[in-house]
C-alpha cells in the first residue's frame, strides 16, 4: 500500500486502459496488504514524488500486536469491506460510464 506524500503518479492496467491520477495525500494499492497478489496495475510517476510505504509485513505485525487471536476474524471483516467498497465502485462507473 503507498500513500502519496508529494507528487503525481499515473496509474493504468496492464494494458494501459483506464489511467487514474494520484495527488499529493492519496493512496493506492490498498488490497496489497490483504492480498499482494491482486495488484495489477503499472504506476508511473509523472513527477518528482515521496511515497511512503505499507508493507505487508508491517501491515502483518500490526495486525497481531492489535488483534492477537481474533486475526483470522478481522481479516475477513477487512476483506468483506473492501469486496463491498469494490463492488460499489464499479456500480458507480457503469452508472457514470467510466468504464466500469
Amino acid at each position: 500500500m503507498f500513500f502519496v506524500i508529494r507528487g503525481n503518479v499515473l496509474l493504468t492496467s496492464p494494458n494501459g486502459l483506464n489511467p487514474r491520477e494520484c495527488l499529493t495525500g492519496d493512496v493506492f494499492a490498498e488490497i496489497c496488504p490483504l492480498f499482494p497478489e491482486l495488484f495489477a496495475e503499472r504506476t508511473i510517476a509523472r513527477t518528482f514524488c515521496d511515497l511512503y510505504v505499507l508493507t505487508k509485513a508491517k501491515f502483518d505485525d500490526v495486525m497481531n500486536q492489535y488483534y492477537s487471536g481474533s486475526e483470522p476474524a478481522v481479516l475477513d471483516q477487512m476483506a468483506e469491506t473492501l469486496e463491498r467498497y469494490n463492488t460499489q465502485q464499479r456500480k458507480t462507473q457503469k452508472i457514470l460510464g467510466n468504464g466500469g
